[in-house]
């Protein structure tokens, strides 16, 4: 409601008038509604570090990510209002070791009482580190191989037979498998 009124001594407001004007209630009423557009952060420092991830066959907000240091520029934000940067996600680029780096995409959001109030102005596709690498996962082989015997047959054969039952491969991500 935004109200508008005369104040002053009686004479001049009876004087003069506005359309719609009623001394009982001086107020008009808008019927459009204000759109208060948020206001653009652009002034922004953080630190961001990347944990190297053991593989687990998962693309999806897998990344260890820390987020630290963050630090609103000066007039940034509104005295009193309550926001907070996070890691909204941080993906993988490449799930698979390969012996080098691999990118991790991560997302920054803005929240707390009055996050609304305001639009991170980084890249929406995310940004960007490539120095994660995907590190192989530890397998747990139980079991132990055994010597089959060998009976002599006159030939320089000497490979040995070994017997893999009762040994087992464990530690599998996924639908991963494999033998011994």
């Amino acid at each position: 409601t935004i109200g508008i009124y005369f104040t002053g001594d009686d004479q001049l407001k009876a004087n003069y008038g506005v359309s719609k004007y009623n001394k009982n209630n001086p107020y008009l009423t808008c019927t459009k509604r204000l759109k208060i557009t948020p206001k653009k952060i652009t002034n922004i420092k953080y630190d961001l570090s990347v944990a190297n991830h053991v593989y687990d066959c998962s693309f999806d907000d897998k990344a260890d990510v820390t987020l630290s240091n963050v630090s609103f520029g000066k007039d940034e934000l509104c005295a009193g209002d309550a926001v907070s940067l996070i890691v909204k996600s941080a993906t993988l680029t490449d799930k698979n070791v390969t012996g080098s780096e691999t990118s991790t995409k991560i997302v920054l959001e803005l929240v707390g009482n009055s996050s609304g109030n305001y639009l991170l102005e980084l890249n929406n596709d995310g940004i960007e580190i490539r120095d994660t690498k995907v590190l192989p996962a530890v397998l747990v082989i139980t079991g132990v191989p055994q010597a089959v015997e060998h009976i002599y047959d006159g030939t320089t054969n000497n490979a040995a037979e070994v017997s893999l039952a009762g040994v087992s491969l464990t530690g599998f991500s996924c639908d991963d498998t494999a033998s011994p």
